[in-house]
């Protein structure tokens, strides 16, 4: 597990204040999304709360290059390539923001179909997404802890998964 380094308490009043943000509803999505980009969220929590691609995309959109977000907790949700979006438009997404923002250290995307195949296998296989998000670790230096735990990754894409890890010299777990 990756512990960032304490700096001693913030004393600016203005600073960002460790916030642990917990929403299920897209609209809810959206009202953090203000606050992410208001720079005001440290961690972001959004495990079990039934997102969606929709709400991946918009909470990608907000992820920035200046943002304060150290902690994007997205477990448990069906935010890959699953039925009835094939297209993996939430994951490209989420691989895209990765590029910009390099506030972000820890990423919990556990359980989230990001191949379109649930921990049993059952779905339909979409490698793509998760493609792109290899293409994007391999980039991002920010990023010290990835989990994917249960998403049943096949073996080219753990592969290719393993592959882009080796260039990532900040990846700690």
């Amino acid at each position: 597990l990756f512990d960032a380094p304490d700096d001693g308490p913030e004393t600016d009043a203005a600073a960002p204040a460790a916030m642990s943000v917990e929403t299920g509803s897209l609209g809810l999505a959206r009202i953090f999304v203000r606050e992410l980009r208001m720079d005001r969220v440290t961690e972001l929590v959004l495990a079990r709360n039934q997102l969606g691609v929709a709400a991946m995309i918009v909470i990608a959109s907000s992820l920035r290059l200046d943002g304060n977000l150290r902690t994007l907790d997205l477990s448990h949700n069906e935010i890959g390539p699953v039925y009835p979006h094939y297209d993996a438009c939430g994951i490209e997404a989420l691989a895209d923001a990765m590029f910009r923002c390099t506030s972000l250290t820890q990423l919990d995307m556990t359980d989230t179909k990001v191949c379109g195949l649930d921990r049993t296998g059952a779905g339909r296989l979409n490698s793509k997404g998760v493609r792109k998000l290899c293409e994007a670790m391999r980039a991002n230096e920010s990023i010290a802890t990835l989990r994917l735990g249960d998403n049943h990754l096949v073996p080219d894409v753990a592969q290719a998964l393993a592959d882009s890890l080796m260039f990532n010299k900040t990846m700690l777990t």
